[in-house]
């Protein structure tokens, strides 16, 4: 089936310089392709791996898939050192250099909208990370303390009572939550240019008795990473006591805020 040629991503062209890294393989090199001010950022790959028999099985093998992976996230990023950067996604394949442009030519001003819309932004993650256990008991003793005038000093009767309280914090632990995580994000909003709300993994985060509670993306001017840092800071000093970690990671390729599903396709 020969070769085609395998996207990493889009970039001002007169940004970009050379580029000295390897292509997913390891082995062969990135080249550019330009259409007006638009650079796509690819690199040779066999048809075959990703059309051709075994290719399907290939494409859930983790061994397979990861340092492939890792690569196409590193070409990614060295873009990103010099300009604004389109990521494409992992496996996005043209058969010929003018199937590509001949999408770029469809898309181009889309890309450049993109392109300068990611100007000195960075996109980071901002994960939730939440002690069901400790939450539970920090609600208890909220609601403990809210009703102390109100319980009983016989130890009977107050155990039962305090029994009503957990049953109830129980009920409103979810909300709760919710509610903490809705006053941080609500102060992110004056600092980043657009949040967007990520898929939420269910299950304990592994050796450790956490769960992913919130998942959010941002898209934040480099300017204001500082103020975005010290944000996060001030809510894990504040919500430490309600089981709530807030975990920052980036910066990423800003693949939560691009929609491009028509150039995503093989051709």
């Amino acid at each position: 089936m020969g070769d085609a040629v395998y996207l990493y991503c889009f970039a001002h062209a007169n940004l970009l310089p050379r580029l000295e890294s390897v292509g997913i393989d390891g082995e062969k090199t990135l080249f550019s392709f330009v259409h007006n001010e638009v650079a796509a950022v690819l690199s040779t790959v066999s048809t075959i791996e990703f059309c051709g028999p075994g290719a399907e099985e290939r494409l859930r093998d983790l061994a397979w898939i990861g340092p492939r992976a890792c690569r196409h996230q590193a070409v990614i990023v060295e873009v990103m050192r010099h300009s604004p950067a389109l990521p494409a996604h992992f496996g996005t394949i043209f058969y010929s250099l003018q199937s590509l442009e001949d999408r770029l030519r469809t898309q181009h001003l889309s890309i450049v909208h993109f392109l300068d819309r990611m100007a000195d932004k960075e996109e980071w993650g901002v994960k939730v990370l939440c002690d069901r256990r400790k939450a539970r008991q920090e609600l208890f003793h909220k609601m403990i303390s809210h009703e102390e005038q109100r319980l009983s000093s016989l130890p009977g009767a107050r155990y039962f009572q305090e029994q009503r309280i957990r049953g109830e914090a129980e009920k409103r632990l979810h909300g709760w939550l919710s509610s903490t995580c809705d006053k941080v994000v609500g102060g992110l909003e004056a600092i980043v240019s657009e949040i967007y709300a990520r898929k939420v993994l269910p299950g304990r985060i592994a050796g450790t008795s956490r769960e992913m509670f919130c998942n959010w993306a941002v898209l934040i001017a480099r300017e204001n990473l500082p103020i975005l840092k010290e944000h996060i800071s001030l809510a894990n000093a504040s919500y430490a006591s309600s089981g709530l970690l807030f975990e920052l990671s980036g910066p990423w390729p800003p693949y939560s805020f691009c929609r491009f599903p028509e150039w995503e396709a093989r051709d």
